[in-house]
C-alpha cells in the first residue's frame, strides 16, 4: 500500500536515507580470517616403514620434538657398533706405551753412546724404533678420528629415521598411521599459531597511506568477541591490476594460545588522530 506524505517530511525522510547508507556503505573494512603465520608439511627423507607416531591433531609441538619414527633397528644397530670404535681406549693406550719405552730406551742408549760403551749402530736402531713408535701412535690417532668421523655418520643415518617439528605450532594434519611404508610421503603437518596473520587485499588508492606505523582494528566474534590492534608486517608494494588491491599482512600476537586459525575476523584502518576506524576513509 502507498502512503503519501508531505514534501518536507519525505526530503527529511530520504535526507537522512542517504546520510546512513552513506555512512555503513563507505567506511573502509575488510572481511579476514586469522590464518597460521607458517605451514611446515614434515616428510620423510629417506624411505621406510613408520614405527611410532608420537602425536595428535591438534597437539602443541615445540621445535626439535620427535614427532615420528621409521623402523631403523640396523641404523641402530651401526651406531652402537660406531660408537664402541671411538671410544677404544687398548690401541691408544699401547701405542702410547711403546712410545714412551722406546724414548726411554734411546735416551738411555744415548746417554751410554757419550760414554762411549756402546756402538754408534745400536743408537741409531734405537732412534729408528722410536720413529716408528711415534709413526704408529699417529695412526692410532687418525684411526680413533675416523671412527668419530664414522659414528657422527652413522648418528646422521640415524636421524634421517626421526621426525622432528621444524617449529613450534599446533600438529593440524596426521597424514600417515603406524606400520605404513613411507617412500616418502607427506606425515605430519604443523601450523605455526604464535603470532596468527592476517591478509588483506586493500584498495590500491590507500597504497600510500598505509605504512608499518598505520594501526589497524581487527575485531575477532570467537570464541568471545574482542578487538585487538595490530601493525602490518608486510606491504605488497604491487598492485594486482585485475582487483585493483594490494597486500596488506597483519601478525596477530597469540602467545596465551586462546586465539583458533580459521576464525572469521573483520579489520578497520584506524585513522591515527581520530581514533576512528570509519574517520576520514570513507568513501
Amino acid at each position: 500500500m502507498a502512503r503519501q506524505c508531505g514534501k518536507t517530511t519525505c526530503v527529511l525522510l530520504i535526507s537522512a536515507t542517504l546520510q546512513l547508507g552513506a555512512g555503513t556503505a563507505g567506511a573502509r573494512e575488510w572481511q579476514c580470517v586469522l590464518l597460521p603465520n607458517k605451514v611446515s608439511v614434515l616428510s620423510a627423507p629417506r624411505e621406510g616403514q613408520v614405527k611410532e607416531v608420537r602425536v595428535k591433531r591438534g597437539q602443541l609441538v615445540e621445535p626439535g620434538q620427535v614427532l615420528a619414527m621409521l623402523e631403523a633397528s640396523d641404523e641402530q644397530l651401526v651406531v652402537k657398533l660406531s660408537e664402541f670404535k671411538a671410544n677404544m681406549e687398548a690401541p691408544l693406550a699401547s701405542a702410547t706405551a711403546r712410545l714412551n719405552f722406546e724414548k726411554s730406551r734411546y735416551d738411555r742408549l744415548y746417554s751410554l753412546q757419550q760414554k762411549r760403551t756402546i756402538s754408534d749402530l745400536e743408537v741409531e736402531e734405537s732412534e729408528n724404533a722410536l720413529r716408528v713408535a711415534e709413526a704408529e701412535l699417529l695412526a692410532v690417532q687418525e684411526q680413533m678420528k675416523l671412527a668419530e668421523l664414522e659414528h657422527e655418520r652413522a648418528q646422521s643415518a640415524y636421524e634421517r629415521k626421526i621426525i622432528r617439528a621444524t617449529h613450534a605450532g599446533v600438529v593440524s594434519k596426521v597424514l600417515v598411521k603406524e606400520g605404513e611404508y613411507a617412500d616418502p610421503p607427506d606425515l605430519i603437518e604443523i601450523s605455526g599459531i604464535d603470532p596468527l596473520r592476517v591478509d588483506l587485499l586493500v584498495e590500491a588508492d590507500l597504497l600510500h597511506r598505509v605504512t608499518k606505523t598505520s594501526i589497524f582494528q581487527v575485531d575477532i566474534n570467537l570464541p568471545t568477541s574482542r578487538s585487538l590492534s595490530a601493525s602490518p608486517s608486510l606491504i605488497d608494494k604491487v598492485i594486482d591490476p585485475a582487483s585493483g588491491t594490494f597486500l596488506v599482512r597483519l601478525e596477530i600476537d597469540n602467545s596465551n594460545m586462546e586465539l583458533t586459525s580459521g576464525t572469521g575476523c573483520l579489520a578497520h584502518l584506524i585513522d591515527e588522530e581520530s581514533g576512528d576506524p570509519s574517520g576520514p576513509l570513507s568513501r
